[in-house]
């Protein structure tokens, strides 16, 4: 059977957050309120208002121009908007005020996975685990560049890391099923995909993953069974789920 293409490995980009000043109802105006337009930005970005919080973040960089963390976040409003060019250029503008601004070398190397250029996704993810080797997402991002530049065992080795660091972490887990798929271990993927639908419940894309994995072994039944169940909180995408199942179908009848 041919194998369906499957959705991508989970990559996790941080904002960071600092102490903030409350607003006054004078506005912003003195250098001191820097920090109350960045927790403006940090709150539109949590709401996904992602151009406001650039706005807001920009502001708050004309009254402290030397805001690493500002720039940071400005990287991680872009990227969530596929803007990459402005997200590699304004994490840039952070780690040149803060080299040892761990989230933004660790943004700065999804930006770089993003564009398909893994080798210096992962100088930038090494970089950010050099400065901050007990955050577990950094392991699992590496994880991600490993597997997408073909360097399978590198990406074992660094989701391991990841879930000895977070052992709860279900992207963790999916990402080592992604990884043990593309080795072609679908059984030891299913149990990743299983273990990752446990700690999430709500993990479109492991149950995605998880049916295409049972189609692999030819347990059509059971790749229907994770559609129903991706039916029950995300109908969009168990509707393409279907349709790549149905497809499926049709392969193996045009290979009889």
């Amino acid at each position: 059977m041919e194998r369906i293409k499957l959705y991508g490995l989970s990559l996790i980009l941080f904002a960071v957050i600092v102490l903030q000043a409350t607003p006054t109802s004078a506005g912003f105006q003195s250098a001191g309120d820097a920090e109350a337009y960045f927790h403006q930005g940090v709150s539109n970005a949590e709401s996904g208002r992602y151009k406001e919080a650039i706005e807001a973040y920009r502001q708050a960089i004309k009254l402290r121009p030397d805001f690493a963390e500002a720039y940071s976040n400005i990287g991680y409003a872009y990227g969530m908007l596929e803007r990459y060019a402005e997200a590699k250029e304004a994490l840039e503008q952070a780690i040149r005020l803060d080299p040892h601004l761990a989230k933004a070398h660790n943004n700065l190397g999804y930006v770089y996975a993003a564009e398909r250029r893994y080798e210096k996704a992962i100088a930038a993810y090494l970089q950010s685990i050099r400065l901050k080797p007990g955050y577990a997402v950094f392991h699992l991002n590496l994880g991600m560049a490993y597997a997408e530049s073909g360097r399978l065992q590198d990406a074992f080795a660094s989701l391991e890391q990841a879930m000895q660091l977070e052992p709860d972490l279900a992207d963790a887990y999916h990402n080592l099923g992604y990884v043990l798929t593309k080795a072609g271990r679908d059984k030891e993927a299913i149990r990743a995909y299983k273990q990752a639908i446990l700690l999430k419940p709500d993990f479109p894309e492991a149950y995605h993953n998880l049916a295409l994995a049972y189609l692999d072994q030819g347990k059509r039944s059971l790749a229907l069974e994770q559609y129903g169940k991706l039916k029950a909180f995300n109908k969009d995408k168990a509707e393409r789920l279907l349709d790549l199942i149905n497809r499926d179908r049709i392969i193996i009848v045009r290979k009889q």
